[in-house]
């Protein structure tokens, strides 16, 4: 079980929230990931996330009072199968009856789950990596071959520019201003001070000070 807070508001879910002072008494597990995938699926059928606000505040207010706040536009839902809604209150709703819920004590297997749903009955999991994706970037059936190539070639090879823009053509460009890790001006991280990503964890040196409602349902 975890108790801090990372990521966009949006898509946290409600029990993180309410574990980021760690002093509520709330936890969260691996079920909150589950969670965010409701988001992004909601989000594709209905055009925004389920608790949009103007501000984050505002936004995880919602979150926490997601059984209120909660609501598919009617004329999305009318548009939707029974199946495709049941599946998507598998994922938005409580971490005790969640998709990947822990059950007397042990965690669900959350993507037996999924896959057992009506809602993907007929779908071809085994042959998934075999097709295609519906929107393929410019270049991308070459990538594979690209890739292997890129991984003993050195720099000093004439081919070695061209081929990187070939694999990174579908990428923004952004303006190279050098790195600050170049030259006399590196320093180590001061780990006592550090409130940043860090060894692939979070660590807050701040206390969080995130609003709560008085009262969470």
């Amino acid at each position: 079980m975890a108790y801090s807070t990372v990521g966009t508001p949006d898509y946290i879910a409600p029990e993180v929230l309410a574990a980021q002072n760690g002093a509520s008494g709330y936890s969260y597990t691996c079920a909150g990931d589950w969670w965010s995938l409701g988001v992004i699926m909601f989000e594709c059928l209905g055009g925004y996330t389920p608790f949009y606000a103007e501000d984050p505040v505002t936004t995880c207010r919602k979150i926490l009072r997601w059984r209120q706040c909660l609501e598919m536009p009617a004329e999305v839902k009318a548009q939707l199968s029974p199946e495709c809604i049941d599946f998507l209150s598998c994922l938005l709703t409580g971490p005790e009856s969640r998709i990947g819920s822990s059950r007397n004590g042990e965690f669900e297997n959350g993507f037996k789950q999924v896959v057992q749903h009506p809602w993907f009955k007929g779908f071809d999991w085994v042959g998934l990596l075999d097709k295609e994706g519906p929107l393929l970037p410019a270049g991308s059936k070459e990538f594979p071959e690209l890739l292997e190539f890129l991984k003993t070639c050195p720099k000093s090879d004439p081919r070695f520019k061209h081929l990187i823009q070939r694999v990174t053509q579908n990428f923004d460009t952004f303006e190279d201003f050098g790195s600050n890790l170049e030259g006399d001006n590196r320093r180590r991280v001061d780990r006592n001070t550090l409130d940043q990503f860090y060894d692939y964890n979070y660590r807050r040196v701040r206390k969080p000070r995130v609003p709560l409602p008085e009262m969470i349902n």
